[in-house]
């Protein structure tokens, strides 16, 4: 099973959302923004700077 950082998560998830050319406007506007609220909803890691470690391997990556 490959180990993956929430780093790691929120790269794939952003190309993606720019690969598939989205429109935003409900809480963001671009693909970064919008990939990170939704792999932190899905992490369960928090959205603050203290507790936000991107090097941190996640078990969660499977759900996504």
């Amino acid at each position: 099973m490959a180990s993956y950082t929430v780093a790691d998560i929120l790269g794939a998830v952003h190309e993606q959302f720019e690969a598939a050319r989205l429109v935003y406007g409900h809480g963001t506007d671009n693909a970064w923004d919008e990939a990170v609220a939704l792999v932190l909803r899905v992490t369960g890691v928090a959205d603050d700077e203290q507790a936000l470690s991107l090097s941190v391997p996640d078990s969660s990556a499977e759900k996504i």
